[in-house]
């Protein structure tokens, strides 16, 4: 029953790119790019699940350098409110793993959680739309935890 419900689904691929503010931990002050890519597949009509790649670059508010930071993981979505047809509003959380990868960055657990905005425009395979998520990075920026705030504008595509 769930091998037909999951070959039935429509897969998608999303992209979405914006700017992070970390705001406690070591790497207080410190901002930079976000890029994320997701491959997800809907489960119902309200729940879908993902795997997800980002890549984050940080740069100290008052000290020279940089930190790059890669993660893998999985995450879910459920659609908690829709607005007509076209518009939806979403929680969005993931849970995965940051390798070392170099550039002063740490390997260690890393996890997101917040909301999205989600527009349908007449084309159905698209959406497009901006998510808010608070970030927690465990040792990857410094010696303890840092949490940050991310916005994410996203273009998602249905195959």
């Amino acid at each position: 029953m769930l091998l037909a419900l999951l070959i039935a689904a429509t897969p998608w691929l999303e992209m979405s790119g914006g700017p992070v503010f970390v705001g406690h931990g070591s790497a207080s002050g410190s901002r930079g790019p976000m890029a994320r890519i997701d491959l997800g597949i809907p489960l119902a009509d309200r729940l879908a699940v993902e795997g997800w790649l980002s890549g984050y670059m940080s740069g100290p508010a008052r000290a020279p350098g940089d930190t790059a930071v890669m993660s893998l993981g999985a995450g879910a979505r459920f659609l908690m409110a829709r607005f007509g047809s076209q518009t939806g509003f979403w929680a969005h959380a993931g849970a995965g793993w940051a390798p070392y990868v170099g550039y002063g960055g740490r390997s260690g657990p890393t996890a997101f959680a917040g909301a999205l905005l989600s527009f349908q425009p007449f084309l159905k395979r698209f959406s497009l739309g901006v998510e808010a998520d608070a970030y927690v990075w465990s040792n990857i920026l410094g010696p303890d935890s840092a949490v940050g705030l991310a916005v994410l504008p996203y273009l998602r595509c249905s195959f």
